[in-house]
């Protein structure tokens, strides 16, 4: 690290004459001199000899240019390695950083590795730091309360409410993302405060109606509170405007489990098995366990629908419990060998 910077020169760092900082475009931002009267010189000497000033601003814009040409090289062997080694990307980002500290686009490659490893506190220092550089800039306020929010969920509670800030700022900025209002609202209801988190998550949805994250916890929400009309008329609108492709089969699943549940509560059996069909033709293959959710659904259905029940707790137990995530799975591969048993199935 020592060699590359003493390549560069040491004059970017020990001027005396000038203010010298690296804006954030790259470029240097050298303090006007004030150069007194009796002291200005013949034009045709100004050409030749320039006053110390101005040669030492120049010189150190141009080790500025060559820090920022030297961390952008730096940077790009990272975005090399990030696929295949993140920790050996994220050394090089910060090395880049450490050259040009004001390099927006490193501070973000840093952050999305970061995310990558799930490393929440180093995406949220990254994130911090360019919401210093460029506040105006909405998506760095997002990113830094996205990360907030699952630093919060990885066991700092806190976090939770330090994601507040960020996110209001965003929206602030740019009341069109979608993305702050969504994660304010997680925010909100993490710190308790149900009423305005129904009002995010509300306000992510009327920015952009087809997205998947916001749906599932609004219904989630108004039916921890009783409001199961409210949860059903957002299930319904979700169903209507997400479109269905690989990215948001899940959510659709979710969304008509919770129509299911609806239903178990209000005692409509009806609309229960119906829920129960339509969420099973989104249980998807990366998602064994919901063949156990739907499995134990109608296991538990008065009277118990054992065809469906058996089918789908068997591809469970063959999937899940015989495989390498029995020990994840180990209460739910317990409870599908106890329902299969009650129907009379040997599993």
């Amino acid at each position: 690290m020592r060699g590359l910077v003493e390549r560069l020169g040491s004059s970017i760092w020990a001027s005396a004459t000038v203010v010298l900082a690296c804006s954030s475009g790259g470029h240097l931002a050298p303090a006007s001199p004030t150069v007194p009267a009796s002291s200005a010189v013949p034009a045709a000497k100004a050409v030749t000899s320039p006053p110390a000033t101005e040669l030492s601003a120049s010189g150190a814009d141009v080790d500025c240019q060559k820090n920022e040409a030297l961390s952008d090289e730096i940077a790009l062997d990272g975005d090399r390695r990030v696929k295949i080694d993140v920790d050996g990307a994220i050394e090089h980002y910060q090395r880049a950083l450490e050259i040009f500290p004001t390099g927006y686009s490193t501070l973000w490659k840093l952050a999305n590795a970061c995310e990558k490893k799930e490393d929440w506190p180093c995406e949220v220092d990254a994130m911090t730091r360019a919401c210093k550089l460029a506040p105006k800039y909405a998506r760095f306020w997002y990113k830094l309360g996205y990360a907030l929010v699952m630093l919060g969920e990885s066991g700092d509670v806190g976090a939770f409410e330090r994601a507040k800030a960020p996110l209001k700022r965003c929206i602030e900025t740019d009341a069109n993302l979608a993305e702050c209002h969504h994660f304010l609202g997680e925010a909100l209801e993490w710190t308790g405060d149900e009423q305005s988190a129904l009002i995010a998550y509300s306000a992510a949805i009327e920015r952009n109606p087809e997205n998947r994250f916001s749906y599932v916890p609004l219904a989630e929400l108004y039916m921890n509170l009783g409001l199961y009309q409210q949860a059903k008329g957002v299930l319904q609108e979700g169903k209507r405007l997400m479109p269905v492709d690989q990215r948001t089969v899940h959510t659709h699943y979710l969304m008509h489990v919770l129509s299911a549940s609806i239903a178990r509560i209000e005692g409509d059996q009806n609309e229960l098995l119906q829920a129960l069909k339509q969420a099973e033709a989104y249980t998807g293959e990366g998602h064994p366990e919901n063949n156990f959710t739907l499995g134990s659904a109608y296991a538990v259905m008065n009277p118990p629908q054992k065809e469906p029940a058996i089918r789908l707790l068997n591809q469970f137990i063959k999937r899940v419990c015989r495989g390498s995530g029995a020990a994840r799975f180990k209460e739910q591969c317990e409870m599908a060998s106890t329902l299969m048993q009650r129907l009379g199935a040997i599993p």
